[in-house]
């Protein structure tokens, strides 16, 4: 079982149903929730396996859209998409955010008690990822370097 390769379309198409009227889809990404590192390392001390099973089942995929009032956040399965669960959250009243940009990934990292966000975005998983998970993660944290060059 590999991760479902999804297109710019398929993003846009599976936020605008959670999109009120009006409302401008600013910037959108596909990110993934990994599972916990340790864990995966004692499965994987375990046998190669077990880790591969976590890793293919334990990780969750998630299209995200920055709205000019929201963050939108999807979770998603399979091909063709089907919507899992719609969190959001209002960006006059958001949670603590941080993010960090490396070279492969965006992380971002919502630290809400009841709907806690922790995705990274790969740099190649859309056409336009790196830069619209950077925008993204520089619009909610207002750390202006997080944009890409």
């Amino acid at each position: 079982m590999e991760t479902p390769r999804y297109s710019d379309r398929e993003v846009v198409d599976a936020l605008a149903p959670h999109l009120h009227s009006g409302e401008p889809l600013l910037a959108y990404a596909f990110g993934m929730r990994f599972p916990n590192f340790w864990l995966l390392v004692a499965l994987l001390c375990l046998g190669i396996l077990p880790g591969l099973a976590l890793m293919l089942f334990g990780s969750r995929l998630y299209f995200v859209g920055l709205t000019d009032r929201r963050l939108v956040v999807v979770q998603v399965k399979g091909q063709p998409v089907q919507v899992l669960a719609m969190t959001d959250y209002d960006r006059a009243a958001l949670p603590p955010v941080r993010a960090k940009a490396g070279v492969q990934f965006t992380s971002l990292w919502i630290d809400d008690p009841e709907h806690p966000v922790r995705i990274r975005f790969s740099r190649i998983a859309l056409k336009e990822n790196e830069r619209q998970s950077r925008a993204i993660a520089a619009a909610l944290t207002g750390d202006r370097t997080l944009l890409p060059g």
